[in-house]
């Protein structure tokens, strides 16, 4: 009986694994760090425009609050697209490495789904034992 249930509980970790949609959400992982890191680059690059013009205006009025809060946000910025750098950068090797072998990937899924089929068609059927008197 017990044997059964620690058997029933591997087999829902095995059905629970799905390989190709792991490798999905790391692939959609990896496309949303890359858009966000293109998108602190411009914010980054629009700072830079507004801070020249702020430096421009500050030879006419000097207003330094504006100033320090704009060097505040650059900095910020700047310091989150070095992070999404760094990961990018570390999911790279990943990235390469799912893509050089995603036809792999796929026939492992397939087979790993045919293993878990055939699984379900044995474990659904009923034995029947005879008892056999010397």
């Amino acid at each position: 009986m017990v044997d059964e249930t620690i058997e029933e509980n591997e087999m829902q970790q095995w059905e629970s694994l799905n390989p190709i949609s792991s490798m999905q959400e790391i692939l959609g992982l990896m496309q949303t760090l890359e858009q966000n890191f293109f998108i602190a680059k411009k914010m980054e690059e629009g700072l830079n425009n507004r801070q020249g013009d702020l430096l421009h205006a500050l030879e006419l009025d000097l207003d330094r609050k504006e100033i320090n809060a704009v060097y505040r946000a650059k900095r910020e910025i700047r310091f989150k697209r070095r992070d999404i750098k760094d990961i990018l950068i570390n999911l790279v090797e990943a990235q390469n490495f799912i893509k050089a072998n995603y036809k792999f990937i796929n026939e492992c899924n397939e087979a790993i789904k045919k293993m878990q089929r055939t699984s379900q068609k044995v474990s659904n059927r009923k034995y029947s034992y005879a008892i056999v008197k010397h």
